[in-house]
C-alpha cells in the first residue's frame, strides 16, 4: 500500500499536521491568556495616558494608585508589583555560597489576593516587608529551597538579607506572571512618595461591578486625586502640577484584555492578536497544502484503482463498502502521518527555541491539541477522500473495465490545488528574504555615532563604586584608549523618560524627553558630534544642579537654546550643548528627544562600563584582560558570570526577537515547501507510470533525456510562472506590512522577489527532474515490450 508517492504524500502531511499543532496551540495559548488565574474576569489593570506624550503606559505613584483603588467600594483587593527585578541570590550552603538566578519582582502583599497565589507551604501571613521573599514550586524543588532559607542579594553587603516565607504553586507560562518565579515583598516602600512612578497596579472588583468610571468627570477627579497626593518639593507650585498633571487620564484596563493591549501589554511577553489569528490562518493554510496533495495523490492513482474497485463490484461488493474501505484508508494514512509529526516535531524544535509567543516551546503543554490534532487531521483526510471515492464508485464497471474514461477535469482541479501551493510557497521564500534582508540591514546601520572598536560590560556595585581604579587598571593596556561610564545599555526602547517645566514660561508647556545619566567623557568617547555649544568637562560632575546636552531633534521640538531654564524639582540644570541625532533606541523607533545627562548625584547608578580600544586591537585578547581585571578589583564578578562584549554585540542582543522570528518564518517556509515539493514529487512519478509508453515511443523516435526531461519540466515551469504573477502582490503587501513597523528599514525593492522567482524555479527544476529521471532514462525496448 505504501508505494514511494504515497510515502512522499505522507512525509508532506506529517510536516503539516506538526506545523498546524504548533501554530495552532500559539494561537490557542495567546487567546486562552490568563484564563488559569481565579476570577481573571474580575481583574483589572489601572494605566493612564497623557503623562509623557500621548501614549499609555502602566507605571504610577502608590500615593494615587493607593487612594484611586481605597475610594472605590466595588474594589475587594488591590496590590503592585514593582518593574525592578533582582535574578541572583546566593544561599549558604556547605560553608560556600550556591548563585540562585531566576527572575524576580517585588509587590505589595494585596498582589497575592488579587491574583488568588495558591500557597503550599511556609506561612504567607509572614510577607509584609522588603526581607521577605515567595517563591513558585517549581524553582523551590529546582534549587531544593524551603521556607526559612536566608538569602543575600549581594555578598559584599552580608547584612542585607532576604527570608524565603512561603513557597506557592506555579502560575502557567500563559499567565499574566507567567514569566515570573519570585516575589519580594515591598512592604511600604515608597508608599508616600509622589515622585517614583514605578509600580504597576491590579485590582479585582466585586462580580458583575462595572469597570470604574473613566468619563470626563471622573478624569477630573482623577487628576485632583494626583494634585493631592503630590508632596512639598520646593520650587513645584500648584500651577506646576496643573501643567505636569494637566493632560493625565486614568485607562482601566481588564485582565482578559491586557495581553493583546499593544501600548502596554503586562509583566508577560505580550502580543498582537492579529498574530494569533494568523496563526491559526498559517496553520490551516499549511494543513489545506498538505491535503490538496492528497487529492491529487488520489486523483492520480484513478487509473490504477479503477479496475480493481470495479472488478470488486463486479463480484458482489456495495458501492457504500468500496466508499468506507477508501474513506478508512484516508484515515489510515493520516493517522500514520500523525505519529510521524512528533518526529518532525524533534527535528525543527531546537529551530524554534526563545521565540516569544514560542509555537513550538510549549506545544505538548496544551494537551487538548495534542489529543485534537490527529483526530481533526483523520477527520479532514476522510472528507476529502469523499469526493474522489464517490467519483470513482460511479463509474460503470463495463467502462472502466475495458479503460475508456478520462479525467481531465480531475487534472485540471489538480494543476489548480498545486498551483495554490506554489503561490504560498513563493510568498513565504519571498518573505523570509525580506525579513532576513532587514536584520541585516537593521545591524549594520549607523547610529550616528562610533560603535566600532569598542566593548562594554554591566559591572557590578563594588567596580562602578570605584571607577578610578578601574580607568588606572585598564588604561595600562596599550591597546585601551578611554573609558567611560553610563546607566544602562546606550541603545534601549526602555530608557527613563523626564517631563519638565520651563522656568518663567507664560505657556506652561513643558519638555518631555530620554534622559540618559553618563560620565562627563562619554560622548566624546562615542565621537558625539556637538553642533553648538560645549561637550561636557570634568567640572559638570560636581555640579549639583545637573548638566545636560540635548539632541537636535529636542532643540527643534522644544525650541530649546543654551539659555533655556528648565525646573527639575527646584534644581536648574545647565545646558551645555546640543547634539547631531542619532539613535539610541532600537530602529523599530524613530529618534526621539534625547539628552545626556550629567550630575554629582550619584544614586543614578553608572554601572554600565564602555572601553575604547585602538583600531586593529586584538579583540578576544583585550576581551579577556578587561574580564580578568574587572575580576581583580571585585572577585565577586567573575561569580556573577557578567560578559564583557563587543558594543555591536550588545546592539545586537536588542534584535534578538527579530532574529527568532526570521528563524520562525523560515522554519515555516521549508516545512510549505517539503509539503508542496513532497505532493509534485509524488504527483510527477504517478505521471512517469501514466506515460511510460509515450517516453519510450519518443526516445525510440530520438528524444534525449534533456527532451525528455523538458517535457515533465515545462508543465510545472509555465504553473510556476502564473504563481509568480500571482505570489508577488501578496508578498509586497505582506513584506510592506512587516517593513512598516520599523522606522528604518531595508527598502522595498525587486531582489527579494528576484530570488524568490530564481529559488521557486530552482527548486521546481530540480524536484521534477529528480522524479522523471529514472523514467527518462529507462531503456524504451524495455518499456515497450511491458507495454
Amino acid at each position: 500500500m505504501f508505494t514511494l508517492p504515497s510515502l512522499m504524500v505522507i512525509v508532506g502531511l506529517s510536516v503539516a499536521i506538526k506545523a498546524f499543532q504548533m501554530l495552532i496551540t500559539a494561537a490557542d495559548l495567546d487567546l486562552t491568556f490568563n484564563e488559569s488565574i481565579e476570577k481573571h474576569q474580575q481583574i483589572r489593570q489601572i494605566a493612564h495616558r497623557g503623562l509623557w506624550g500621548d501614549g499609555t503606559g502602566n507605571p504610577l505613584m502608590r500615593p494615587f494608585a493607593e487612594t484611586l483603588c481605597q475610594q472605590n467600594p466595588t474594589i475587594e483587593c488591590y496590590g503592585c508589583i514593582n518593574a525592578q527585578q533582582d535574578p541572583q541570590y546566593f544561599l549558604k550552603r556547605n560553608n560556600s555560597f550556591q548563585k540562585m538566578e531566576f527572575e524576580t519582582a517585588h509587590c505589595s502583599s494585596g498582589l497575592l489576593d488579587v491574583f488568588s497565589f495558591n500557597i503550599i507551604e511556609g506561612d504567607v501571613s509572614k510577607f509584609v516587608n522588603q526581607e521577605t521573599m515567595i517563591i513558585d514550586r517549581n524553582t523551590a524543588q529546582r534549587f531544593d529551597l524551603h521556607p526559612g532559607d536566608i538569602f543575600l542579594k549581594d555578598l559584599d553587603r552580608p547584612s542585607e538579607t532576604i527570608e524565603l516565607v512561603a513557597i506557592y504553586d506555579n502560575f502557567l507560562d500563559n499567565t499574566e506572571f507567567g514569566d515570573l518565579k519570585a516575589f519580594c515583598c515591598l512592604g511600604n516602600h515608597d508608599i508616600d512618595v509622589s515622585t517614583n512612578w514605578n509600580y504597576t497596579y491590579y485590582f479585582r472588583q466585586t462580580e458583575g461591578a462595572p469597570l470604574p468610571p473613566t468619563d470626563s468627570t471622573a478624569q477630573d477627579a482623577y487628576r485632583k486625586m494626583v494634585y493631592a497626593s503630590q508632596t512639598d518639593q520646593p520650587g513645584f507650585s500648584q500651577e506646576d502640577k496643573e501643567q505636569q498633571f494637566g493632560s493625565f487620564e486614568v485607562e482601566i484596563i481588564p485582565l482578559d484584555d491586557l495581553h493583546f493591549h499593544t501600548p502596554i501589554f503586562g509583566y508577560h511577553k505580550g502580543t498582537i492578536k492579529a498574530l494569533s489569528y494568523g496563526f491559526i490562518i498559517f496553520g490551516s493554510v499549511i494543513l489545506a497544502m498538505a491535503f490538496f496533495n492528497y487529492v491529487n495523490f488520489f486523483f492520480a492513482r484513478i487509473p490504477q484503482q479503477l479496475k480493481s474497485v470495479n472488478t470488486r463490484k463486479v463480484f458482489g461488493c456495495s458501492r457504500a463498502a468500496l466508499i468506507l474501505s477508501m474513506v478508512l484508508e484516508s484515515a489510515m494514512f493520516a493517522l500514520v502521518a500523525s505519529a510521524l509529526s512528533y518526529v518532525v516535531g524533534l527535528i525543527v524544535a531546537p529551530y524554534l527555541s526563545g521565540i516569544s509567543t514560542d509555537p513550538g516551546a510549549d506545544v505538548e503543554m496544551s494537551y487538548r491539541m495534542v489529543v485534537l490534532t490527529p483526530l481533526i487531521s483523520m477527520a479532514v483526510a476522510m472528507l476529502v477522500s469523499l469526493y474522489p471515492a464517490l467519483y470513482i464508485t460511479k463509474i460503470p464497471p463495463a467502462l472502466a473495465l475495458k479503460g475508456s474514461f478520462t479525467h481531465n477535469g480531475k487534472n485540471r482541479l489538480s494543476r489548480l490545488l498545486t498551483g495554490i501551493q506554489l503561490v504560498v510557497s513563493t510568498v513565504l521564500i519571498i518573505l523570509s528574504v525580506f525579513i532576513y534582508k532587514n536584520n541585516d540591514y537593521i545591524l549594520s546601520y549607523d547610529l550616528g555615532v562610533e560603535t566600532d572598536y569598542m566593548l562594554t560590560a554591566q559591572t557590578s556595585p563594588k567596580i562602578a563604586n570605584n571607577p578610578d581604579r578601574v580607568r588606572d587598571q585598564l588604561l595600562q593596556n596599550a591597546e585601551i584608549v578611554d573609558i567611560a561610564w553610563a546607566a544602562g545599555q546606550f541603545v534601549n526602547d526602555s530608557r527613563m523618560t523626564w517631563s519638565r517645566s520651563f522656568l518663567d514660561d507664560t505657556t506652561k508647556s513643558q519638555a518631555t524627553f530620554q534622559a540618559y545619566p553618563v560620565s562627563w567623557n562619554f560622548p566624546k568617547l562615542l565621537d558625539v558630534k556637538i553642533t553648538q555649544g560645549r561637550n561636557f568637562t570634568d567640572g559638570d560632575s560636581h555640579n549639583s544642579q545637573g548638566t545636560l546636552i540635548f539632541n537636535e531633534m529636542a532643540q527643534r521640538t522644544f525650541g530649546l537654546t543654551l539659555d533655556t531654564r528648565l525646573n527639575d524639582f527646584g534644581n536648574c540644570p545647565t545646558i551645555a550643548g546640543f547634539c547631531k541625532d542619532f539613535n539610541s533606541s532600537t530602529l523599530q523607533r524613530g529618534i526621539s528627544p534625547f539628552a545626556f545627562y550629567v550630575t554629582k548625584d550619584t544614586s543614578y547608578h553608572l554601572n554600565q562600563l564602555y572601553i575604547r580600544i585602538v583600531q586593529g586591537a586584538d579583540i578576544q585578547k583585550t576581551i579577556a584582560y578587561v574580564q580578568q581585571s574587572l575580576n581583580d578589583i571585585d572577585p565577586n564578578y567573575e561569580f556573577l558570570q557578567q560578559d564583557v562584549t563587543t558594543f555591536n554585540k550588545e546592539i545586537a542582543r536588542n534584535y534578538f526577537m527579530h532574529e527568532a522570528i526570521a528563524k520562525l518564518i523560515t522554519t515555516f517556509t521549508v516545512m510549505a515547501l517539503v509539503i508542496s515539493l513532497m505532493g509534485i514529487f509524488g504527483m510527477v512519478l504517478f505521471e512517469c507510470e501514466r506515460r511510460r509508453k509515450e517516453i519510450g515511443i519518443r526516445k525510440v523516435n530520438g528524444a534525449t533525456i534533456i527532451d525528455i526531461l523538458k517535457i515533465f519540466n515545462r508543465r510545472y515551469l509555465v504553473l510556476t510562472a502564473i504563481s509568480c504573477v500571482i505570489a508577488f502582490p501578496m508578498a509586497y503587501l505582506v513584506g510592506a506590512a512587516y517593513l512598516s513597523r520599523y522606522a528604518y528599514h531595508y527598502p522595498m525593492c525587486a531582489t527579494p522577489f528576484l530570488l524568490g522567482l530564481l529559488m521557486t524555479i530552482a527548486i521546481i527544476v530540480l524536484t521534477v527532474s529528480a522524479a522523471s529521471y529514472k523514467a527518462a532514462n529507462e531503456n524504451p525496448v524495455t518499456t515497450l515490450k511491458s507495454e
